[in-house]
């Protein structure tokens, strides 16, 4: 049952602003609910109340409220986690299980009790020695925090990164609450006098109730991050997607049959990335001609250098093979690691209308424009001829007839079935191979852009072993000013 409902692929539909407001609203009747009793019995309305309505009491109303906010961050992290594959968040995850078992077992009281007396700690500064002893208890809870997300931070990609950059605001907010203003609440606790009294009874309310107002707030979140990833990853209702009427289609569905889309399924953040990218188009996942097509992800490398090679190459031959299948006419191709360039839009593009017009059966439109003749930066056409011996690095864009697409099946199919370093073409990169593919058919009528369409979005390679580049943030950041410079 549990595992059935880690599969449940559907969009949430009630909106983050819904469940947030839904919270606070509970939060703040719990406060204003202890503030009430608080005021009715110092006015000598009353002589006593109900602890459970005393946010700053062992068990209470608000407590439990907290525990079921710290589940339900598990549950939706470790749903995040299922549909994207970042595990980033499914160490946020055990984090907030953690802050739940400490919750409900008390585990920083009992582990600063366990430390004041191994340690024969001493009070001071106002503090008591057990205070100490809870202060070293949160030093080694953060300690282990840190362990759980540090190693899923360095290997995860910036959109989980930047997610988790929220969370540590909420975090900090915590401490703030939960550690700094307990310390001083124990500390005026201590001093005489009625307006100490107000002190200590104002500081204690603006600790827990600041505590559960960040936890709603962070819960809050978590549910916005969900909605954010299944968003154009669930079926539309009906289990079909939505048909768009033809005079509204952009220009691109008009030029070919399908439009795939490579993707592995551990990869969620090229994914979302994808989808920001075909909005630009006006296009997404749910148009009928788009097609969220399923990487392969090998166990092994052999024949090839690498798995992420071979996997790529795997992904490709698959693709061409179920477009062959389908009688497709005309694909386009795009990996999930391409950004459209500035002059591609779907409001004005004379370029996508080039290729209603133009006989085509190959079209290269994303490649490194490194590689690209000289003579092209000059021209004003927006296809040019593609000699079939020239070489293109990448392959992230590229259009294919049904002619090409049959003999690409073919000729993928004879290189895999021959040794690497074969002199007809073995198993290598797909950009390679497409290149191959070209010299090898010269009478197919092959163009490409003079200005690619698309650049290689800078992100984590599948492809290559994993270098210090992929663990440092900025590396991204300066390899994606290096693919601007490049392309302007």
């Amino acid at each position: 049952m549990f595992k059935k409902f880690l599969m449940f692929n559907s969009s949430p539909k009630i909106s983050t602003w819904t469940i947030l407001i839904s919270l606070l609203l509970v939060d703040i009747a719990l406060i204003l609910a202890n503030v009430t009793a608080l005021g009715l019995k110092f006015g000598g309305l009353i002589s006593d109340y109900n602890p459970m309505w005393t946010i700053s009491s062992e068990t209470n109303f608000a407590g439990l409220f907290t525990f079921g906010k710290w589940i339900s961050l598990v549950v939706v992290l470790t749903l995040v986690w299922r549909r994207t594959g970042a595990v980033l968040y499914l160490s946020l995850a055990a984090v907030f299980l953690v802050l739940f078992a400490d919750d409900t077992l008390e585990i920083h009281e009992n582990l600063g009790l366990l430390f004041w007396k191994s340690f024969d700690l001493q009070p001071g500064l106002g503090l008591r020695a057990q205070d100490f002893g809870e202060l070293l208890a949160w030093l080694t809870i953060g300690t282990g925090v840190l362990l759980i997300l540090g190693p899923a931070y360095l290997k995860a990609d910036r959109r989980p990164r930047q997610r988790l950059h929220i969370f540590v605001l909420g975090f900090a907010a915590l401490a703030f609450f939960g550690i700094f203003l307990d310390m001083v609440h124990i500390v005026v606790a201590k001093l005489p006098g009625l307006t100490a009294q107000f002190a200590e009874v104002a500081l204690a309310l603006a600790e827990d109730g600041g505590e559960i107002i960040v936890a709603s707030l962070m819960l809050a979140y978590g549910y916005y991050v969900l909605v954010d990833v299944s968003r154009d990853l669930a079926p539309p209702a009906g289990g079909t997607a939505p048909r768009i009427s033809s005079d509204r289609a952009p220009p691109l569905t008009s030029a070919v049959d399908a439009i795939y889309v490579i993707n592995l399924a551990s990869r969620g953040d090229r994914r979302r990335e994808m989808r920001d990218q075909l909005d630009r188009l006006g296009l997404s996942f749910h148009h009928p001609k788009v097609i969220l097509f399923k990487a392969e992800c090998p166990d092994t490398a052999h024949p090839f250098d690498s798995i992420g090679a071979k996997g790529c190459f795997q992904s490709h031959l698959a693709l061409l093979k179920n477009a062959k299948a389908r009688g497709l006419s005309s694909i386009l191709i795009l990996e999930d690691d391409g950004d459209f360039a500035d002059h591609i839009s779907n409001a004005n593009a004379p370029d996508l209308a080039a290729l209603q017009t133009n006989d085509w059966d190959m079209v290269h439109l994303g490649y490194d424009p490194a590689f690209a003749p000289a003579d092209w930066r000059y021209s004003k056409m927006p296809l040019v001829d593609l000699a079939p011996d020239h070489v293109l690095q990448q392959s992230h864009m590229i259009l294919l007839s049904d002619a090409a697409i049959r003999q690409a099946v073919n000729y993928f199919e004879l290189m895999l079935s021959r040794p690497p370093g074969h002199p007809e073409g073995g198993p290598m990169d797909v950009d390679g191979a497409y290149n191959w593919f070209r010299a090898a058919h010269p009478d197919l009528k092959t163009f490409a852009s003079p200005t690619p369409w698309s650049l290689q979005r800078p992100s984590r390679s599948d492809i290559r072993s994993k270098n210090w580049k992929d663990h440092v943030p900025m590396a991204q950041t300066l390899r994606h000013l290096k693919a601007q410079a490049k392309h302007h």
